[in-house]
């Protein structure tokens, strides 16, 4: 009777990522003993209201759309609506990093569009239709969310300086690390596709099998080098390869995020007038999430506890 059961609820910044980092939601325990009088005159009632109680904790912790004809409407809402939520100070968000802070906001928004569609459903599909034809046109011109969204909007010489100060000094490590640990890290990636393991065990299955392929991969290629580094240099040159490798993981989506940087300041510059457009459309749907937002913070004020809200 001493057994408590901690709902908890793991939350991936990029789930199919190399070293994603991970926030981690541990919610009210439960424990045995609060059922035990219900087990000891109907244990199957007992044991399905600890079931559905766990399941209901669980939910909590976790982004959980009931409802899987509106995952798409939350999947849209977080991509334009999330850094406007984050910068409102009347929200009340766990303290942390701006990654936890995310992880609960997504978990409100799916829970918002669940009371929403059960109180006003038709300013939903309004909603779902603007967003979409929001995201085609974003999509049309190949614009990120997340640079429309940016205020300092660059100029197409000072992206291109910008860029090349950040890129050109770390490039030699970068090449480096691609060459040593290149190999490894494609054919990790191509058996993890031939496995294809669900969401739940990517992580650990690409741990799985990264430990096996960079386990044979590196003590080879020791072997390989040292007649000519000898051992010293082979010392150095082993202890150089995870380092590199990850430092060239993080460059090559640096480069990937400059790249698409200079390319928005050479729209900005060529299509200026097609981008501001679209980011007064972007504004508009901004202030229409907006009075959703408040209509559900009204909502969750008339139907729940005190304390529970967001706000």
């Amino acid at each position: 009777l001493g057994v408590r059961v901690v709902p908890v609820g793991l939350h991936f910044e990029r789930p199919h990522a190399v070293r994603s980092r991970v926030f981690l939601r541990a919610g009210r325990p439960l424990w045995a003993h609060e059922y035990a009088d219900t087990y000891r005159r109907d244990a199957r009632s007992a044991v399905e209201r600890m079931t559905a109680d766990l399941q209901a904790a669980l939910t909590e912790q976790i982004v959980h759309v009931e409802d899987v004809d509106m995952e798409p409407l939350v999947i849209e809402i977080e991509t334009v609506y999330r850094e406007d939520l984050l910068s409102k100070t009347e929200l009340s968000l766990p303290q942390g990093s701006k990654f936890a802070r995310e992880a609960v906001l997504s978990g409100e928004i799916a829970k918002a569009v669940a009371a929403l569609n059960d109180e006003d459903p038709e300013c939903l599909v309004h909603l779902r239709n603007d967003l979409l034809s929001y995201r085609r046109k974003r999509e049309l011109i190949r614009v990120p969310e997340e640079l429309l969204a940016d205020q300092d909007l660059p100029s197409l010489r000072r992206a291109a300086l910008e860029a090349c100060a950040r890129l050109v000094l770390g490039f030699p490590a970068a090449v480096y690390g691609t060459l040593t640990c290149g190999l490894p890290n494609r054919i990790t990636a191509w058996f993890l596709r031939r496995k294809n393991p669900d969401a739940a065990r990517i992580h650990q299955t690409r741990l799985g099998i990264g430990l096996l392929v960079y386990g044979l991969y590196f003590p080879a290629l020791l072997i390989l080098v040292r007649p000519w580094l000898g051992n010293l240099g082979t010392v150095l040159f082993g202890a150089s390869l995870a380092p590199a490798g990850l430092f060239a993981l993080a460059y090559w989506r640096m480069w990937s995020r400059e790249r698409e940087r200079v390319r928005f300041a050479w729209l900005l510059a060529t299509r200026g007038a097609m981008v501001r457009r679209l980011q007064r459309e972007r504004q508009r749907l901004i202030e229409e999430m907006d009075r959703l937002l408040n209509e559900y913070l009204e909502l969750r004020e008339r139907t729940e506890a005190p304390g529970t809200s967001l706000t």
